[in-house]
């Protein structure tokens, strides 16, 4: 006779948890993309874009997905085209609207993100709590929000998430995940994370011991079988080392630092990964192993690098909405009412469409990370010019320069570590930065003002023949 007032009790709960509050938090969700996506809208300024941009128009021509540098004169490294399949995208976009297109793309993925976590967080909690979560997650992104590969990874770190939290309390593998990885490893760097996912849920499960060896040995199979994938891209097996030669040039890349307190996505995944726990705590039922470990595995991407920080806030979107749903004793949420997803789908739609209407006011420039008020006087330039460039203009002068030579571009891995530590001893105008300078042949020089390089060739004779914003262009002396 307990059982049926315990529903009853259950059903109340939830039933009061989905009332106006929820609605409230529908309604916000389908109105925010129009919001983010104004304030999204911005010129295109991150340097990695450009050269993203301009290895999708080689990709177009060449097919080719791996082999030497098709570039730069002072790699040294083969190149493995592994974020081929966005790439591809961007040059297509670039080429039917310059870098009007690439922003409003920019713009609308961002916000696109935003939309990805709640959906993410509302297959395991109510409306009001998906909301919230998805509200967190992405102050966690802004880091990172910009066009590039990477916006793949965090969409799918989430989605990969959710589903393997699913297969912890059914048991049943999806198999489609691997063919998610296989797409996964077309985009970005950083596909193994999915691969990671799947077996850190798999060990969870086996020390929990909720599934038979046969089962445990299914489940097991999709990570593995995500593996085999992604050495079947375009790109071939070179594609599994590829992670271990970016890690070696971590040190060049101030996205790769450690995260502070001060920055605020990263206190924004602090205050989920303690959320969570809250709701642990609060909670009189078991907390499942495969919630702990996603856990661990959340803060443990925004604890090592600022670029990553990104990865544990979607990692823990799903986690932290499960945690909350066992606090409330909230069941699974069935599927979501029609009404509600076409109100999300709406609002993405619509922010699309008022991003395309803000577009054109951006005009065809670019942000103040790269020197686009250089762009004429560097096209007087003789083809071949070497330029010692910023690490940050490289792609830039790629691509909107293709006849220049610049010494350096964010592509590290394709250097050796030797090459760059000598750059960066040259940039900070350390002893024998003359002699990297000579070496290079470089006439010309696109630098920072403040850069101690700058006021080194300066006092060596070069003089300032362009200024734009934070940048400045030399020309050596004549010997």
């Amino acid at each position: 006779m307990t059982a049926p007032a315990l529903t009853d009790r259950r059903t109340t709960r939830t039933t009061a948890a989905s009332g106006l509050p929820s609605r409230v938090a529908v309604l916000l969700i389908g109105a925010l993309p129009v919001l983010v996506v104004v304030a999204a809208m911005r010129p295109v300024a991150d340097p990695d874009t450009f050269w993203h941009i301009h290895t999708g128009q080689f990709l177009w021509q060449s097919h080719q997905f791996s082999g030497p540098d098709p570039w730069s004169r002072f790699s040294s490294l083969p190149w493995v085209l592994h974020e081929w399949l966005p790439e591809l995208g961007l040059a297509g976009l670039f080429q039917l609207g310059g870098f009007a297109a690439v922003a409003w793309a920019q713009a609308v993925l961002d916000t696109a993100l935003l939309v990805v976590a709640y959906l993410c967080a509302r297959r395991h909690a109510n409306p009001l709590v998906s909301a919230i979560t998805a509200l967190i997650a992405f102050l966690g992104l802004t880091g990172s929000l910009a066009a590039r590969p990477q916006l793949v990874t965090f969409a799918l770190t989430a989605v990969v998430v959710s589903v393997w939290i699913r297969t912890a309390e059914d048991g049943r593998p999806r198999w489609w995940l691997v063919g998610l990885g296989w797409v996964w490893a077309c985009c970005h760097g950083m596909w193994f994370v999915g691969v990671l996912v799947g077996a850190a849920t798999v060990v969870a499960l086996a020390l929990e011991r909720r599934h038979s060896p046969r089962q445990l040995a299914r489940l097991a199979a999709v990570p593995a079988l995500s593996l085999v994938a992604a050495a079947a891209t375009p790109a071939g097996p070179r594609l599994l080392l590829v992670p271990f030669q970016i890690s070696g040039f971590t040190v060049y890349v101030d996205e790769w630092r450690s995260p502070t307190v001060h920055d605020v996505f990263f206190v924004a995944v602090l205050v989920m990964a303690v959320l969570t726990a809250a709701c642990w705590a609060l909670s009189t039922r078991r907390v499942p192993l495969t919630l702990v470990v996603l856990w661990c595995a959340g803060l443990g991407w925004a604890l090592v690098y600022g670029r990553t920080v990104a990865v544990g806030a979607m990692t823990l979107v799903p986690v932290l909405a499960a945690s909350a749903a066992r606090l409330l004793g909230e069941d699974t949420p069935a599927r979501m009412p029609r009404p509600e997803r076409r109100l999300v789908l709406a609002g993405l739609v619509l922010a699309a469409c008022v991003g395309a209407a803000v577009t054109p006011a951006l005009g065809s420039g670019t942000g103040p990370l790269v020197p686009g008020g250089l762009s004429p006087a560097l096209a007087q330039l003789p083809a071949r010019t070497v330029v010692f460039n910023e690490y940050g203009t490289g792609g830039w002068l790629m691509l909107t320069q293709p006849d220049l030579d610049p010494v350096v571009d964010e592509r590290t891995e394709i250097y050796t570590t030797q090459y760059m530590t000598a750059y960066t001893d040259a940039l900070m105008a350390r002893a024998g930065w003359q002699d990297t300078v000579e070496r290079s042949g470089a006439t010309v020089a696109v630098l920072r003002k403040e850069q101690p390089l700058s006021s080194a060739l300066r006092a060596d004779g070069w003089q300032v023949v362009g200024t734009d914003g934070e940048f400045a262009m030399f020309s050596a002396p004549r010997r």
